[in-house]
């Protein structure tokens, strides 16, 4: 009896570390990246992001050249500077998308990235993003009931709903126009609308507060 229940003990602790670390590691938490904006911490903060929003109504290029750093970062191969970002953005054109690309980076609120709350990161996403997913391949839905679809179409049949969730590039070839292939955590595979989605290395802007007078020191996409 008693060689029994030694036998019936072992088997139960062998089952217990063959749940401990073969099933159990595989039951992931759905990842998620919530909004957030920490800007109301900073008073200053929310009055510059007011007079962003109201140069952008306006296409106001003087007021932008104002606040914009010297040696503003506009890309990861240049010199940066004033004028490189003027060329490149072609501000003297009415219609130059980087108005359109500010407004969505500073509609989407931000966090603080330094401990002195003196640099502040838009949006949300590159400030928080978890380490453990690489940010080439994965982007993260930035909505409430976004709609994976079976196919690129609205018309076509919605696979599932999802809030906030992070999601596997499938591909990248970027072949259906305005959607993108991705893979749930899951494993449910399905189309989701570019502008539903958004990678932590898309346009993203960074403001420095320097003297209580904040600037843009760097509006850059990629790595």
């Amino acid at each position: 009896m008693l060689h029994y229940m030694k036998n019936k003990f072992y088997l139960i602790v062998i089952i217990f570390i063959y749940l401990t670390f073969t099933i159990y590691p595989q039951i992931k938490k759905t990842p998620k990246v919530i909004p957030i904006d920490q800007s109301s911490k900073d008073i200053s903060l929310i009055k510059f992001k007011n007079e962003i929003f109201n140069a952008i109504e306006k296409k106001d290029t003087n007021f932008l050249v104002s606040i914009l750093d010297t040696n503003i970062l506009n890309s990861f191969g240049g010199n940066g500077g004033i004028q490189e970002f003027w060329d490149m953005w072609q501000m003297e054109d009415p219609n130059t998308s980087f108005w359109k690309e500010l407004k969505k980076v500073f509609t989407m609120g931000g966090t603080f990235i330094d401990n002195n709350k003196n640099m502040f990161a838009m949006p949300y996403l590159f400030g928080i993003w978890p380490e453990d997913y690489d940010p080439f391949s994965f982007v993260a839905a930035i909505n409430k009931d976004v709609e994976i679809h079976e196919n690129p179409s609205k018309k076509s049949k919605i696979i599932k709903k999802i809030n906030y969730e992070i999601l596997m590039l499938v591909d990248f070839e970027d072949e259906n126009n305005n959607w993108k292939k991705v893979m749930t955590v899951d494993s449910v595979y399905g189309f989701i609308q570019k502008d539903f989605v958004r990678s932590p290395i898309d346009y993203r802007v960074i403001l420095q507060k320097e003297k209580g007078k904040w600037k843009i020191t760097s509006f850059v996409a990629g790595d």
